[in-house]
């Protein structure tokens, strides 16, 4: 019961932090139908489309594991998506890092 509550509680605070609880949000149902869409319903909703998050993270990741490493050199471990805004656009990027892994047999060590 306690974990409820505070869920409430975060959702509470959530909403109001982002100005999405009380007069000022209105709640609008949207029609849904089977007919698929045309070329005129994608150009009239074109900025929400622009806005969708297409990019799955997890065929990057084995894609960059057999493209771009160096065998046995780099490996990567975990991609983040993120957006910035590019001339006033958001723009979507999918970023990750190379790691070398350290293991003792590669480590030389001098007792002198």
């Amino acid at each position: 019961m306690f974990a409820l509550s505070y869920l409430m509680l975060v959702l509470i605070c959530t909403r109001q932090a982002y100005g999405l609880a009380g007069p000022n949000v209105e709640k609008q149902e949207f029609a849904v139908s089977a007919t698929p869409l045309g070329r005129d319903d994608l150009d009239k909703n074109a900025p929400t489309l622009r806005d969708a998050r297409i990019w799955d993270w997890r065929a990057l990741e084995p894609q960059l594991q057999q493209i771009q490493g160096l065998r046995p050199y780099y490996t990567f471990s975990g991609v983040d998506i993120d957006r910035y805004r590019v001339c006033c656009l958001p723009e979507t990027g999918l970023f990750t890092t190379p790691s070398i892994p350290v293991t003792t047999k590669n480590v030389s060590r001098s007792d002198g």
